[in-house]
């Protein structure tokens, strides 16, 4: 009887240490990346390694859809990360969910010149759209 205790005890103990959440893990992964975007003091509009464009398209009156087009890769790229910020006010608002690839989505975007491959994350052009 005093075993069955011990072991019930453990197991009490063992499901009370658990690991940080997978959500949690991504929710701070989201953060890192949002504020990498936001501290930058430099934003270009074009690349030598890749072909970038911006499309805006009304949906209805005042709504806007906006999608960035990363397309014709130059050199190759392994395991892309993409977020966008619509509205640029500097100051970090994580209520607001932001379009993004390969953060939350734990996908394994590549692009890599002539070479497509969709089940093994090979892509010709990606497109996130806010």
């Amino acid at each position: 009887m005093k075993i069955w205790k011990i072991i019930l005890l453990m197991v009490i103990f063992l499901v009370g240490c658990e690991s940080p959440e997978q959500s949690d893990l991504l929710l701070d992964k989201y953060k890192a990346a949002y504020g990498d975007l936001v501290s930058s003091d430099k934003f270009n509009s074009s690349s030598a390694y890749f072909d970038v464009e911006t499309v805006v398209n009304k949906i209805e009156i005042g709504k806007f859809r906006i999608d960035t087009i990363i397309d014709n890769p130059k050199v190759a790229m392994y395991n892309v990360q993409v977020i966008a910020e619509i509205n640029s006010n500097g100051i970090q608002q994580y209520e607001e969910v932001l379009p993004s690839l390969g953060i939350v989505d734990q996908s394994d975007y590549h692009l890599i010149p002539f070479q497509v491959n969709k089940d093994e994350g090979f892509y010709g052009g990606l497109v996130i759209s806010g």
